[in-house]
């Protein structure tokens, strides 16, 4: 389901691809670029540059929408890039 991530050190977030219509939202606070990573699972290996280049940023915080509808919102960063994702 849908939830709030605490990040902070060396968190892995693995992600599952929604059922059709179960798009979910996920909010993560205190990611560290570098130290943690954002895994995907049954997503298309296009998933990743289709959700970076569509990102949305307002400076305080980043919204990528992944191709099944689900969001990831990266509270804290201004940018999000593919060393996120591994």
């Amino acid at each position: 389901g849908s939830g709030t991530v605490v990040m902070g050190g060396t968190v892995a977030l693995n992600i599952a691809q929604a059922g059709a219509g179960a798009a979910r939202n996920f909010a993560l606070f205190n990611f560290v670029p570098g130290a943690e990573r954002i895994t995907l699972q049954g997503y298309a290996a296009s998933t990743v540059a289709d959700a970076l280049a569509n990102q949305v940023s307002d400076g305080a915080q980043t919204v990528l929408t992944l191709g099944d509808g689900s969001i990831i919102q990266l509270i804290g960063v201004a940018r999000a890039d593919a060393s996120f994702f591994g």
